[in-house]
């Protein structure tokens, strides 16, 4: 009785092994299903707090040429995009993104008090320069 024991926890760790393999190859390295001239990027998102933002991003980034799939995870708030990288490349599917309103995590934008700084920074005056000019005859 022990040795039947033994052969079925032997044949029930192989399939487990072989299962769990498998597992790793597809979920950790998930390009391994891919046709070799695509590309998967994931790309973290900011400001994309509903189910409409996701419908809107999905769908404007289907549209794109060269984009096979668009997987979206609201509550990690992540764009996974299947792409062929000969006919659009990363940057192009981020400009989508922020052309649509919306800001990449790993990208530095400028703050709303810069901006309003810049628009509102003084200029150096000319008008010593202009007077001095003037006097002179």
């Amino acid at each position: 009785m022990n040795e039947i024991h033994k052969q079925k926890r032997e044949k029930n760790k192989t399939i487990f092994s072989l299962f769990f393999i498998t597992f790793k190859l597809i979920y950790y390295n998930r390009g391994f299903l891919l046709e070799e001239n695509y590309l998967r990027k994931t790309i973290p998102i900011d400001r994309m707090d509903c189910a409409s933002c996701a419908q809107i991003i999905e769908k404007e980034m289907k549209k794109l040429e060269g984009v096979k799939d668009v997987s979206i995870n609201l509550l990690m708030r992540k764009v996974v995009v299947t792409y062929d990288p000969e006919k659009i490349d990363e940057s192009n599917l981020e400009k989508k993104i922020e052309d649509l309103g919306y800001r990449i995590s790993y990208k530095k934008y400028e703050s709303v008090f810069n901006k309003i700084l810049k628009i509102f920074k003084r200029k150096p005056k000319k008008r010593k320069n202009e007077r001095n000019k003037m006097m002179v005859f």
